[in-house]
């Protein structure tokens, strides 16, 4: 899947932060600001005592505007960098970054369509730690619109957002989603599932399980990276252990003090197709063969293969490629990540293993 770094280019007052805050699609959330970063600096006063943005700390603000930027790169499909790069060599520092997480670089236009004077009437009317001296426009409007030509791909802000909202079909944009897996508003969980609130302060006696069934449901929610790229994970990850609300049973040891859930995986996915799936289908045009991941996601969460084992295994039950299987081994990660023992740890250790054998690279936490 393709990757995109963003850069805004811009004088100040071109209008760069107002579109992004005041678009539709909320452009904010996955904006790095180098005038946001500066702002953490402390103020220096001007001339009339008003407090003003300092450019005196500006290596440092380059610093931790890359550092945020890398640790962006590593799990987003795209970045935007709010800047004025008035100069094309500022966009140039990024481009080790790019290489190395397979980034284009698109540079979007704040710049041809609005003139000097436009700027200047802006700049005025912002509040005063944001106005910057006319001069400093001056030179740099002059610098953007003499620059040679750019090596770098030139689009527009709408073509920008064109391009976010493609790329975030497949997260699925829809509101019960949204409210769930991106804004946390897990009360939305037992408006439209009901069967949840039953989980709340489900006891799962057993040392694996210090929290509630809810609470663990939880922690396997937020362990997921947030960029994977199908949302039938997220969703098998509210579902998967549903399940144990009929399961739960004494061992077949008699000295065992904890309570077990034989077969808990096939009576979620049960739960899921009798009461979830007609919910998911009233909201979503879900396709079966999406329905089909949920499916197996719910029913092989707990799947162990030990020792080394070849991804074929992962094939023969099922599953059709390897973006599945990488879902389905972080939904596995973040699902063990809510256990309690400390031998949950080697489990863990050991999943890593299998997942950078197959992909080549390692998992994101």
């Amino acid at each position: 899947m393709k990757k995109y770094l963003f850069c805004l280019r811009g004088c100040p007052a071109s209008g760069k932060s107002t579109y992004l805050s005041q678009h539709r699609a909320s452009l904010k959330p996955y904006t790095l600001s180098s005038d946001e970063i500066r702002r953490l600096f402390p103020w220096q006063r001007d001339i009339n005592g008003y407090k003003q943005t300092t450019t005196f700390y500006e290596n440092e603000t380059w610093k931790l505007l890359m550092m945020f930027l890398e640790k962006r790169m590593q799990i987003d499909d795209y970045v935007i960098l709010d800047a004025t790069h008035y100069k094309l060599s500022s966009i140039s520092q990024y481009k080790t970054l790019a290489n190395k997480y397979n980034f284009e670089i698109v540079i979007v236009d704040f710049y041809s369509n609005i003139d000097l004077d436009t700027l200047k009437q802006r700049n005025k009317a912002r509040e005063i730690y944001k106005r910057v001296p006319d001069e400093v426009i001056e030179r740099m409007f002059e610098i953007i619109n003499s620059t040679e030509k750019s090596q770098y791909k030139i689009i527009s802000p709408d073509e920008m957002t064109k391009i976010i909202e493609t790329k975030r079909d497949w997260v699925d944009v829809g509101k019960l989603f949204d409210d769930i897996f991106i804004d946390k508003n897990y009360n939305k969980v037992f408006e439209v599932f009901p069967i949840f609130k039953n989980t709340v302060d489900f006891d799962q006696h057993n040392d694996w399980h210090t929290k509630t069934l809810w609470y663990h449901t939880i922690d396997v929610i937020e362990g997921l990276p947030f960029n994977l790229k199908d949302s039938m994970v997220y969703w098998a990850a509210l579902f998967h252990d549903i399940g144990k609300l009929y399961t739960q049973c004494k061992g077949k040891n008699p000295e065992d003090t904890n309570l077990h859930y034989y077969g808990h995986p096939i009576k979620s996915l049960e739960i899921t197709k009798n009461q979830f799936l007609p919910v998911l289908k009233n909201k979503y045009d879900y396709a079966d063969c999406d329905l089909e991941r949920l499916y197996r996601y719910i029913e092989f969460h707990d799947l162990r293969f030990k020792g080394k084992v070849p991804i074929q295994k992962y094939f023969e039950k099922g599953f059709e490629n390897k973006e599945e299987i990488k879902c389905l081994l972080y939904l596995q990660y973040a699902d063990l990540s809510g256990h309690a023992r400390p031998e949950v740890n080697e489990l863990k250790r050991q999943l890593e293993e299998q997942y950078l054998e197959y992909f080549g690279e390692k998992m994101i936490h």
